[in-house]
């Protein structure tokens, strides 16, 4: 038995099994008990060849030595790549989930939007008159409910006449309808700090003499919604914080 041929033969099993375990990287399960057996017969036929029947014995047994490394690491890249996998899977799912968020947030403010928008804003008043009668006073109830489900919401309310009478009456009676809505507000929940009220009389009436149909458009309360982020400057100095 030539003993002294056995480390070369061992080396070659090695450099062998290396080249064959950066080859088949992250194998299946048969690729590996193949590549395994494939090891060991190779490692105790170069054994053999070298060093005889104890030569066999020692590539045999240095073959299952690397054959058990080669599946530690072929079980540890198997187990990376799952992992890998797994997060590309959890990153695809997040951004449709962002996706979804983000459409339903959309889907959301358009609502609200419109409910805003039917509310209409305005509050219309008879002659000389500034309380609300029940269908308005439901009216602002439903905005009440939306602006206390939405604090960044703050309301600005413009009173106004239709031009008959003179500028000191008409003023005092425009600012009278703004407040009986914030009044109403109020009543309904919303803090008063979230609400500014102007009375502008008649000064934006466009309404000719004897046009009574347009004096009744001029009896109103304007009613703007206004978010706190984007409301004119104007108006945020008129609220509490």
């Amino acid at each position: 038995m030539n003993m002294r041929k056995l480390p070369a033969a061992i080396a070659i099993v090695t450099a062998l099994t290396t080249m064959s375990s950066q080859a088949f990287a992250a194998r299946s399960e048969n690729q590996q008990a193949w590549l395994e057996g494939g090891t060991v017969s190779t490692a105790a036929i170069a054994g053999a060849a070298a060093g005889g029947p104890l030569g066999f014995m020692v590539g045999g047994v240095v073959g299952m030595l690397l054959a058990d490394q080669t599946r530690k690491g072929n079980n540890a890249e198997l187990a990376l790549e799952e992992t890998q996998n797994h997060m590309t899977q959890l990153n695809q799912e997040l951004t449709e989930l962002n996706s979804e968020i983000a459409v339903k947030e959309l889907t959301i403010a358009a609502l609200e939007q419109k409910t805003i928008d039917k509310l209409a804003l305005q509050v219309l008043f008879n002659t000389g008159e500034d309380s609300l009668n029940e269908h308005d006073l439901a009216r602002v109830e439903i905005l009440a409910q939306h602006l206390r489900n939405n604090s960044d919401l703050i309301i600005n309310l413009s009173g106004h006449t239709d031009p008959r009478g003179t500028d000191e009456y008409n003023n005092v009676l425009a600012a009278e309808r703004a407040n009986a809505v914030k009044n109403a507000l109020v009543f309904f929940g919303v803090n008063d700090s979230r609400i500014i009220t102007q009375g502008l009389g008649a000064s934006l009436s466009t309404a000719q003499k004897g046009q009574y149909e347009q004096y009744a458009r001029d009896r109103r309360v304007d009613i703007e919604v206004l978010n706190r982020r984007n409301a004119p400057v104007a108006a945020i100095e008129n609220i509490a914080p």
